[in-house]
């Protein structure tokens, strides 16, 4: 089991958070995205979270959108939930 809440990383550095909602939001239903920034610049550091309202549509972005190109860069996509 997934969990719903999905670790994304190799993120466009240009992407906001609405435009990773926008993307996640086109598999399932998003509750609420999270990307990780430099706290002195704001810049992107390539990484974030996705909360997805449900464990089923977590499941179906996981499978949907790990390797999903975007600008030349592959999204990696995994639970957050999960042990390395």
């Amino acid at each position: 089991m997934v969990g719903s809440k999905l670790y994304v990383g190799n993120i466009d550095f240009q992407l906001s958070e609405h435009d990773v909602l926008e993307i996640f939001a086109k598999v399932g239903r998003v509750h609420k995205v999270k990307l990780v920034r430099d706290p002195f610049d704001r810049t992107s550091k390539g990484y974030g979270f996705v909360e997805m309202t449900t464990d089923h549509d977590a499941e179906k972005a996981l499978e949907a959108l790990n390797g999903y190109d975007i600008n030349g860069r592959k999204l990696r996509v995994q639970s957050a939930n999960s042990n390395p």
